[in-house]
This record gives structure tokens, sequence and C-alpha cells, in this order.
């Protein structure tokens, strides 16, 4: 899954340095969107820790299932 995710931030980065660079976005909306973007990704790979500790814990305490 992070892969996933760290594939589409990619592809978005990219998507948006092309816009940058054909002078369709404004500079100032160009570091906004990267930093989003850098954001957004942090906060998909906690979420991702967030339930792999949860898929853990439920295996070692069955009375949880």
């Amino acid at each position: 899954m992070k892969s996933v995710l760290d594939d589409v931030a990619e592809q978005m980065t990219a998507n948006h340095i092309k816009r940058l660079s054909d002078a369709s976005v404004r500079l100032e909306v160009g570091s906004n969107t990267c930093r989003s973007l850098q954001n957004a990704e942090r906060a998909a790979d906690h979420y991702i820790n967030v339930a792999k500790s949860i898929k853990v814990y439920r295996a070692n305490n069955t009375y949880l299932s």
C-alpha cells in the first residue's frame, strides 16, 4: 500500500512541476501544492503504521476480534 501511495504522490508532484514549467500556475501556488502533497503523504504513512499496529495488536489479543 505504501508504494502505491508513494507512486501517486510522485506522479502528482511530476504533474505539478510540469504545470509550473509551463507557467500555467503561479510559484506561490506551486509551493503550497508541493507542501500539501508532502503533508498528505506523511499523513497516509501514519495511517498505514496505525493500521499495521492495530492488526498486530488484534492478532496477539484475540478477544478484540
